[in-house]
């Protein structure tokens, strides 16, 4: 089990990455009308803040949703996962790759 500690900080690597690219994704908005005012969405693939503001500029509402952000956040760790895996893989192969050479005459 000497690859334990590698893979704990490599799995808290993935849950960090993942994270930081769930609020980076604030960056992303949409914008529309609604009604007697402006709703605007943050967040990507699935917006989780939202705010609605009146048409007379007073009176607004603003929501985060935890549960579209945890959403967000399982799809970005699950590609980051996915990444890291296949990296980890062709790292491996080219290692075993070297190690034949080596080994032939």
């Amino acid at each position: 089990m000497s690859n334990s500690p590698r893979s704990a900080r490599r799995v808290l690597q993935i849950v960090a990455g993942a994270l930081a690219f769930s609020l980076l994704s604030l960056v992303i908005t949409n914008t529309r009308s609604a009604g007697m005012g402006t709703h605007r969405s943050y967040g990507f693939p699935r917006p989780f803040y939202f705010r609605w503001v009146g048409i007379d500029g007073g009176g607004g509402n603003n929501g985060l949703n935890w549960l579209y952000f945890v959403e967000n956040w399982l799809i970005y760790a699950v590609a980051l996962a996915a990444i890291v895996a296949i990296v980890h893989a062709a790292r491996a192969g080219i290692r075993a790759r070297a190690r034949d050479d080596v080994a032939r005459p």
